[in-house]
């Protein structure tokens, strides 16, 4: 995975022909985003042990979303819960204090 193609905060594209039906995207999925980017980190860790994590997500650009969409949280001990679940106990140690802004 090239990690430099990703684009954590994109527009929907809109089109002059269509009428703009808000309901239709509005779906906010900030769980799904923190859990897609904490894997992502997992795997920066794991691939490289001595990433600096912080570091690393500077150069991805995505600190403004991770504070953005951090209070449109549903759940959060269930976000943080899944996580650890998803990459495990000793990623999720590094991971869920940066994207809870600890």
């Amino acid at each position: 995975m090239q990690l430099k193609f990703i684009k954590w905060d994109a527009e929907i594209p809109k089109s002059a022909d269509e009428p703009v039906d808000e309901e239709e995207y509005v779906f906010d999925a900030s769980d799904y985003m923190y859990r897609l980017m904490a894997l992502t980190f997992a795997d920066e860790l794991t691939t490289n042990p001595k990433t600096i994590l912080k570091q690393f997500i500077a150069g991805l650009g995505c600190e403004k979303v991770i504070t953005d969409k951090r209070a449109k949280i549903e759940d959060a001990d269930e976000l943080w819960a899944n996580i650890k679940t998803d990459v495990g106990a000793e990623h999720a140690a590094v991971i869920i204090p940066i994207l809870k802004g600890e």
